[in-house]
């Protein structure tokens, strides 16, 4: 029977409490289910790469966060032809496939995000997890009244999103 190293448990434990975040972030990424899954084993594989080399000067969750996120920007980069959820397919796509998420409310968040520029993804992918805005700027190499300033625009973009869906 195989027996897993320390290393190996601390890795999975730690991967285990970030799963949500990095599912979260896949979901607003990749429309595809297909394309969700590789772009999370991407992140895992990274992770595992980067593991040792965690240095802990910040909290674990914001480093794979800052992991997760660079790794789908340089995946999207790397294959533009990725795709991302567009506004028709949200509006026509059966209340059945909005269940990714428990709350009808989030879910539409989730479908709307979808249309920002990926930095303004994870902004509010941080946003929405509770992190400050100085914590956010720490995570991308902002400035506090950067993220501000973006938290506010990407707001007013999303409100316009909301209206046009419920047109």
């Amino acid at each position: 029977m195989y027996k897993r190293s320390a290393k190996e448990s601390a890795f999975i434990e730690f991967v285990q409490s970030s799963a949500g975040t990095i599912n979260s972030l896949c979901a607003v990424f990749c429309s595809d289910l297909h394309e969700r899954k590789d772009a999370r084993q991407d992140i895992m594989i990274q992770l595992w790469r980067s593991y040792e080399s965690f240095s802990g000067y910040s909290s674990i969750s914001t480093w794979v966060y800052k992991l997760s996120l660079n790794t789908l920007l340089k995946r999207k980069r790397d294959h533009p032809s990725i795709s991302t959820t567009g506004l028709d397919e949200i509006v026509e796509r059966p209340l059945s496939q909005h269940a990714l998420y428990s709350d009808d409310d989030i879910q539409m968040l989730y479908n709307m995000m979808a249309y920002l520029e990926p930095l303004d993804k994870g902004i509010m992918i941080l946003y929405i997890e509770g992190y400050k805005y100085n914590e956010i700027g720490d995570i991308l190499s902002l400035t506090t009244t950067n993220v501000s300033s973006k938290i506010s625009r990407i707001k007013k973009r999303l409100t316009k999103i909301y209206k046009s869906i419920k047109v």
